[in-house]
């Protein structure tokens, strides 16, 4: 099952107002690992380690919302929502 873990990503000439949090799912393959954003399809990069995944993913990320900013796009939104399972098998 992969890893998830979330970060914020804001690069250094950007206000604060232009902060955006992202979850990024961590899948272990055999000898590198992949680094999914599951709010923006298509958006993943692969590396030998977590790190670098995560670092790879990030760059391709902020070229995405550059490019959408510069269009005057809106940015992409995660929403979150909880969900607990019962005990029982309901289908």
């Amino acid at each position: 099952m992969p890893g998830r873990m979330n970060w914020q990503i804001r690069p250094s000439t950007w206000s604060s107002r232009d902060w955006v949090e992202y979850s990024v799912l961590l899948q272990e393959l055999p000898g590198r690992v992949r680094a999914i954003i599951p709010a923006l399809p298509g958006i993943e990069a692969t590396a030998p380690s977590r790190v670098e995944a995560v670092e790879r993913v990030k760059a391709r990320v902020e070229k995405y919302l550059r490019r959408l900013r510069d269009r005057d796009q809106p940015w992409p939104r995660e929403e979150r929502i909880r969900i607990r399972l019962s005990g029982g098998s309901d289908v």
